[in-house]
């Protein structure tokens, strides 16, 4: 007579429930806990990203998965019947990427490799992927008049489409200290010469403040001043602000609503106010003058409102 133990009359039930202890060991939030080293998943946006290290003897591999049945909290036992495989891949891939996702639901990933003709499991894991956090106005991202920029400024402007000098404008939210304001520059009594390139402080148009700042501070020429204190501004860590230019002083105006206080007299713009050498005056605008746009004597304290073009 042969006696049969109880492990050799049931051999394929203790093998199954094996198999459903390792995988219970091996599905997490995130990463398999008792998987091999190596293997992880990552959620972004619409796709999941598995990584695993080669292993030896390994003929190839494939990924399957599956998405969560129900809602985020219920059990996490309730995921689609159906699997979705992927194509084969070779022995020498270290990296897959599921596409085609639905941003925040769980998907369940089994990483299987192959031996002969036969494959294997090597690793469940569980991923969610996310939707990708889209940059804002502030960090990089598209803007809309009204944002805060960059710079920590107030956007005044949209060119609806990238120029030369930038796509947007923005305006400081205050003006510089010191309340009394500024000469337009340290040398009053003379024209800015033309720079580099024969750039000159004349430009009036949008665009064009921030090369005539640095016509004004080129060579030394402004050594103090409106064009100077806006240039030395450093509002959000950026140092490309400059003393806006005729019409870019005019927006200023026009967006005052946006802005807010506007408590000066009168403020300065870069652009000078002839060609014909020597000149002694500058573009500004303020209540002095109705609001409107004027010349003035580069000598008179006006407010300074830093702008900036990105």
């Amino acid at each position: 007579m042969v006696l049969r133990t109880e492990q050799s009359r049931f051999p394929y039930l203790i093998a199954f429930a094996a198999v459903i202890t390792v995988c219970v060991a091996l599905v997490t939030s995130g990463v398999a806990q008792g998987a091999p080293k190596g293997v992880s998943a990552s959620g972004a946006s619409q796709s999941i990203a598995v990584k695993w290290t080669r292993q030896a003897g390994v003929g190839g591999y494939r990924l399957r998965w599956r998405a969560h049945a129900v809602k985020m909290g219920q059990p996490v036992a309730a995921w689609d019947k159906k699997w979705k495989v992927s194509a084969a891949l070779p022995k020498t891939a270290l990296t897959y990427t599921i596409s085609s996702l639905t941003n925040g639901k769980s998907y369940q990933v089994k990483l299987e490799s192959k031996k002969g003709t036969a494959w294997s499991t090597r690793a469940t894991l569980t991923a969610t992927p996310q939707s990708a956090t889209q940059a804002t106005c502030t960090t990089g991202g598209p803007c809309s008049v009204g944002d805060i920029g960059p710079g920590g400024g107030i956007v005044i402007y949209d060119a609806g489409g990238p120029q030369a000098w930038g796509t947007y404008l923005e305006v400081a939210t205050k003006d510089l200290p010191p309340a009394t304001g500024y000469a337009w520059c340290s040398n009053t009594t003379a024209q800015v010469p033309p720079g580099t390139g024969g750039i000159t402080s004349l430009g009036t148009t949008i665009g064009t403040g921030s090369a005539n700042t640095t016509a004004m501070l080129a060579g030394g020429f402004c050594t103090t001043g409106a064009g100077v204190a806006a240039r030395a501004y450093r509002g959000g860590g950026k140092s490309d602000w400059f003393l806006p230019a005729k019409d870019e002083l005019a927006l200023i105006f026009a967006e005052r609503a946006l802005i807010g206080s506007l408590p000066g007299d009168a403020y300065w713009s870069s652009s000078e106010a002839t060609s014909t050498a020597p000149t002694t005056g500058a573009w500004m605008q303020g209540p002095v003058v109705a609001f409107n746009q004027n010349t003035g004597s580069k000598e008179f304290l006006n407010a300074v409102r830093p702008m900036r073009a990105f």
